[in-house]
């Protein structure tokens, strides 16, 4: 079992598959090869919801990446902390939940990781970060600030 599970979070399609692109760029960059062996995993999760819980289960960091949509200039990384999420308002469903009420729920039932680190990558309003064929400038930025944040995550826990 990998100590850091770092994970994609959107769809392998659209605006919401920079989650999973940040995912590809990481494994073709090597990124795992810096640590000791079988400390780092990588996942790509198609809105997993409730599922999210036995991706994070017994790691000692979870990593999510994920698109956001704040309003910053697009191909911006910031870095959360769960507790900076808001929960999903008025859910009748345990089939949609988010990844607020997710990791919410990890918690109750004692599954959440000492450390969970959200990274949102500013989308845009038309998706502009999202480019394809190849990467955009901006995914190159993100990527390149991904890279060397979550390098500095895991050697706190080193």
């Amino acid at each position: 079992m990998s100590r850091v599970r770092i994970i994609g979070i959107g769809s392998p399609f659209g605006d919401d598959r920079i989650g999973w692109q940040a995912i590809d760029h990481l494994i073709e960059a090597g990124f795992a090869a810096r640590f000791p062996p079988d400390w780092v995993s990588f996942e790509k999760a198609d809105r997993p919801g409730g599922l999210l819980i036995s991706l994070i289960r017994d790691a000692e960091l979870a990593v999510l990446v994920d698109a956001m949509r704040s309003g910053a200039v697009p191909g911006t990384l910031r870095r959360l902390c769960p507790d900076e999420l808001v929960p999903e308002c008025g859910l009748l469903s345990g089939h949609a939940l988010g990844v607020a009420d997710t990791l919410a729920l990890a918690e109750v039932l004692g599954d959440l990781p000492r450390r969970v680190v959200i990274y949102g990558i500013e989308m845009g309003a038309s998706g502009e970060a999202c480019l394809q064929p190849g990467r955009s400038a901006l995914q190159c930025s993100a990527f390149s600030a991904l890279d060397r944040r979550l390098a500095d995550d895991i050697a706190q826990i080193l």
